[in-house]
């Protein structure tokens, strides 16, 4: 076999091929080489039909599985390397898979829990949800894995791996390199039973999780020049990742995983995650409202293609399900806008990096929530009371769900912080305002000062995305003294009804409500459009 390049004036590679009339079984292959050593070596073992498994001094092949020197070559130098780390076992593709399926121009894949998706061409990743993809779904595979053998995740990270990248080549042909079928299929990796697969899987979300807290220690060294910071962080890379990440959230969130983390009993626990769960896509829908009432006309412009009149009457009564549709509807809108239009939303959010707010708008956030929704609703929300075994049941998943969601947002809430305005000073067109960062289960809250070319309102909670001008968080949370040694609570919008906008908490028994004469609510369920 000739390497690209030995013969002139073409850069193909090439193969000399010795043709004997009687069936010898296994062709031998042996790289081209003028070493005379080596050549010597060749001679014997091909004369003696010796069979070492040495590349260099000729390999006996079946030709039905031949696809070039380089191909070979690669797969020689991956069998080396899974010998010397000790994988003793391996599948096939086709083994691990219940399922492979392509899609015509255009159309989609049907979305599969445990499915990757293998891209055909290009330097792509291998990915393991459909929000995942980066190129057209026709580019694809879609590998529905079985679940009595292999997770999702896990094969995804080991084909992204330079292992696995390698692999994936050894199965691509052309010029232009393109995964084929048939040998992707017959492609060999390494076989884990499902208990070191979700070991892996775990040390990989810790690995995770490091980086991004290295990459936030970056930022603070090169923008803020805070090595302080940066030690203070360096130093907590060994720690409980749900921890670091309860500390980074919101104050509401905060304070209702630590419930949840410090009660003993099953239902309460149950009771804290869903309350979790439920305060975090209100939030959610708050901010991402923000955003698009930042600007008045901008609010006009679009609030009609995003939400119809009945849409809006949701709002009257809102529940779990009313903030999930309705955030997702803002945040397909938001995730629409390219081009010019991204630049025009850019500039009525403030300037704010679009990327900074991906979490709030990512499809694997609302997939999540959708899950939690669906579960509350068989169990927790319309059937009687639960056995312990049952609710430890539920919490099991949903503690699934928080670490998927602490996957998908750990950096969120690093980037996008909640303030609350306290008083302020001018001087030569800046303001210099004093605010709370609402930010972990602990108090007092840390103080802030935040610049900014308009006066923040006192009392008022703001989105602070970075150095960006703050954006108004419109009243669907709100932040009230309590008269416990709690000294702070936040409520979160529930209805509408004779005596006001009532307001709920979840985190305080003795003061569960408030009402509010709270005319802005009121103004957005009676939105007609300008």
């Amino acid at each position: 076999s000739l390497s690209a390049g030995t013969m002139p004036n073409t850069n193909i590679s090439s193969n000399l091929i010795l043709i004997e009339k009687s069936d010898q079984g296994k062709a031998f292959l042996v790289p081209y080489t003028e070493n005379k050593k080596i050549l010597r070596n060749i001679k014997t073992k091909l004369k003696n039909k010796i069979d070492d498994d040495v590349l260099s001094t000729g390999l006996f092949i079946s030709l039905n599985n031949y696809t070039g020197l380089n191909h070979l070559k690669l797969a020689y130098k991956i069998n080396k390397k899974l010998k010397r780390i000790s994988f003793p076992n391996k599948k096939t593709i086709e083994e691990l898979s219940t399922k492979i399926n392509t899609v015509g121009k255009n159309n989609s894949f049907v979305e599969n829990k445990n499915s990757i998706y293998i891209p055909k061409i290009g330097t792509s990743e291998v990915v393991s949800n459909l929000s995942q993809l980066k190129i057209k779904a026709e580019n694809y595979y879609q590998i529905i894995l079985n679940d009595l053998y292999c997770l999702n995740e896990y094969l995804a990270h080991f084909l992204n791996s330079d292992l696995g990248n390698q692999l994936l080549n050894s199965a691509s042909s052309g010029f232009i390199h393109r995964i084929n079928r048939t040998n992707l299929e017959q492609l060999e990796v390494p076989y884990l039973d499902l208990k070191q697969q979700k070991e892996l899987i775990k040390m990989q979300k810790k690995i995770d999780h490091i980086k991004q807290e290295l990459t936030k220690s970056e930022i603070s060294l090169w923008d803020k020049f805070d090595s302080g910071e940066v030690n203070s962080t360096l130093s907590k890379l060994n720690k409980d990742p749900l921890d670091e990440w309860q500390k980074s959230l919101p104050n509401p969130l905060s304070i209702l995983l630590q419930h949840y983390k410090t009660n003993k009993d099953i239902q309460k626990k149950k009771e804290y995650l869903l309350y979790f769960f439920e305060a975090y896509i209100e939030l959610n829908f708050s901010i991402l409202f923000s955003l698009l009432k930042n600007n008045s006309s901008y609010y006009n412009k679009y609030m009609r293609k995003i939400f119809s009149e009945k849409d809006l009457k949701y709002l009257e009564k809102a529940g779990f399900g009313t903030w999930l549709e309705l955030s997702r509807k803002i945040a397909k809108f938001l995730r629409s806008r390219t081009g010019e239009d991204k630049n025009e939303l850019s500039s009525n959010i403030n300037d704010i990096d679009l990327n900074q707010i991906n979490a709030f708008t990512s499809k694997k956030i609302f997939n999540i929530f959708e899950e939690v929704v669906n579960l509350r609703n068989t169990w927790a929300g319309h059937s009687g009371p639960l056995s312990d075994a049952k609710s430890q049941e539920i919490v099991l998943q949903l503690e699934q769900y928080i670490n998927e969601l602490l996957e998908e947002s750990s950096l969120t809430f690093y980037y996008c912080k909640l303030i609350f305005a306290q008083n302020m000073t001018y001087k030569k067109g800046t303001y210099y305002n004093e605010t709370k960062l609402l930010r972990g289960s602990n108090y007092p809250f840390e103080e802030v000062e935040i610049e900014s070319t308009k006066p923040l309102e006192k009392n008022k909670i703001y989105l602070s995305v970075l150095d960006n001008e703050p954006i108004p968080v419109y009243p669907f949370i709100k932040m009230k003294s309590s008269s416990s040694k709690q000294k702070n609570l936040f409520y979160f919008y529930n209805r509408i009804d004779r005596k006001g906008v009532r307001y709920i908490t979840y985190t305080m028994q003795d003061e569960p409500d408030i009402y509010e004469q709270e005319a802005s609510i009121q103004e957005i369920i009676n939105y007609h459009g300008v």
